[in-house]
């Protein structure tokens, strides 16, 4: 076969090639073109969906803080004294069926949360509190047991001995965020922006205890003159001084626990200021 024949061969046979994978290809080609805009209108629908959950979170941030303090003053006036993490994430509840009158919904919410955070209080106790575990786990025992009239006293009278030997005043004071935040201020320095911190980080956990509330009054009477609580309260100063002959309750025991999961986080928040190193501003 001359030269001119073999190139003419060649040629034809790539032309059958190429006509032979050239419906193919252009059928891939359209497959691609589909696929490409499937692609398309799914990341287009995802975006949409993202920016309204984050939208969504946006408008949720921004009405919590008008929850937060309504949450804690119901708190307060009915002797829950709950970790900031839990007072969050419950706030906008609290503060809505409180406004509704609803108390017994925000009660019933309260003990089902706190009942379910034991084992983790357990931990902590274990964690930040080894000197006291031994008595704390016999008022752990007592609740088990549904004694609640001996665990009580004993949390409530460990809750305050641990808050002295932090911060050597009584936790049933009303100074408990300017004992917290002159205890802060040394571990982010001297600059007014560090200093609000402190006092913030002070302020989340123990604003509770700023005010006048159920807990720390000097007796079991109304905070006001003429009001009767709606809800049973808790009252340090009449569950140890034996005036109140009705505190033995699992809400009352919760609420107990929840003190001294307060008082836990408060260590763990010593703990990891002391780790900082100041660094003014």
């Amino acid at each position: 076969m001359s030269t001119p024949n073999f190139l003419q061969e060649l040629e034809r046979n790539i032309s059958r090639l190429v006509a032979q994978i050239e419906a193919p290809v252009e059928m891939a080609m359209r497959q691609m073109k589909v696929l490409e805009s499937s692609v398309a209108e799914s990341l287009d629908s995802l975006n949409r969906t993202f920016s309204s959950i984050v939208s969504a979170a946006i408008d949720h941030v921004a009405t919590l803080p008008r929850h937060v303090p309504a949450a804690q003053e119901y708190c307060s006036a009915n002797s829950w004294f709950l970790p900031h993490d839990l007072v969050l994430w419950e706030s906008e509840f609290i503060a809505e069926h409180s406004a509704d009158g609803d108390v017994d919904a925000i009660e019933n919410r309260l003990v089902t949360v706190t009942r379910a955070r034991l084992p983790s209080v357990a931990t902590k106790v274990h964690t930040y509190l080894r000197d006291r575990e031994h008595l704390l786990l016999q008022a752990f025992a007592s609740h088990d047991q549904r004694l609640f009239g001996a665990a009580i006293p004993l949390l409530l009278a460990q809750a305050d001995g641990i808050h002295y030997t932090l911060f050597n005043g009584s936790l049933f004071k009303q100074n408990a965020v300017q004992k917290v935040q002159q205890r802060l201020k040394p571990h982010f320095g001297e600059g007014p922006r560090a200093q609000r911190l402190a006092f913030d980080l002070a302020y989340l956990l123990f604003r509770q205890l700023r005010e006048s509330n159920a807990l720390t009054a000097t007796t079991r009477e109304p905070l006001h003159a003429g009001e009767t609580p709606a809800t049973e309260t808790l009252n340090r100063h009449a569950v140890l001084h034996g005036h109140d002959l009705d505190y033995a309750t699992e809400a009352n025991a919760l609420r107990s626990f929840m003190l001294i999961e307060l008082l836990c986080d408060t260590c763990q928040l010593l703990a990891w200021a002391e780790e900082r190193t100041p660094t003014g501003s």
